[in-house]
């Protein structure tokens, strides 16, 4: 398997990989706000191998992409199973939210930051994405399949592929926990007092 980058966005890169004429996307390479950054798109369990990382550059990333990738596709399984999945999501039937395993979900979070710390209830605090996956995964399954949850879980996986956008997992995250819940009103003003003067 030949691996190359394809550029998306400036200091964005897919990493695509190309045999008998098929082409695979199997992760990214890109700038975030604290350097360069490589991730495996995990749409399989690979908790024994790291999957994402940071580099010094581009050519860094790469070099740890390709070391990362080589371990992976060691075992004829690992990569027999990721470009079935790859295929499946490319033509549309991609298994739907609720019917990914608690492994998978878990494995496929990174240990990325929200912005700040989301807490619950009891006091405890969601960090990484990890935190919120396993959060998810432990409600009851009924509960799992909530229009809220599926979204929350959804959102989570996107940000843990490609680098996706964190903030909207967060959003999605302090949604669900909040649903169902009133609003408290918004704090009243004092009327206002007016003198006549003649």
């Amino acid at each position: 398997m030949d691996l190359f980058l394809r550029r998306v966005r400036d200091q964005q890169f897919l990493v695509i990989a190309k045999e008998d004429g098929e082409e695979i996307e199997l992760g990214s390479i890109s700038v975030q706000f604290d350097g360069w950054h490589w991730g495996i798109d995990c749409g399989v369990p690979m908790a024994s191998i790291e999957s994402e990382g940071y580099g010094k550059d581009r050519v860094d990333c790469m070099r740890q992409f390709k070391a990362a990738w080589k371990r992976f596709a060691a075992d004829e399984t690992n990569l027999t199973d990721f470009i079935e999945m790859k295929r499946k999501r490319v033509l549309g039937s991609f298994a739907p939210r609720s019917s990914i395993s608690t492994t998978v979900l878990v494995d496929c979070l990174g240990p990325r930051n929200f912005d700040a710390p989301i807490v619950l209830d009891d006091g405890r605090e969601l960090i990484t994405l990890r935190d919120a996956g396993q959060y998810v995964m432990a409600l009851p399954t009924a509960k799992q399949k909530e229009t809220h949850w599926q979204t929350a879980a959804g959102e989570l996986l996107s940000a843990a592929e490609r680098s996706g956008i964190l903030m909207l997992a967060e959003i999605a995250m302090r949604r669900a926990l909040a649903h169902g819940r009133s609003e408290p009103p918004p704090p009243r003003k004092a009327a206002r007092k007016y003198r006549f003067i003649r």
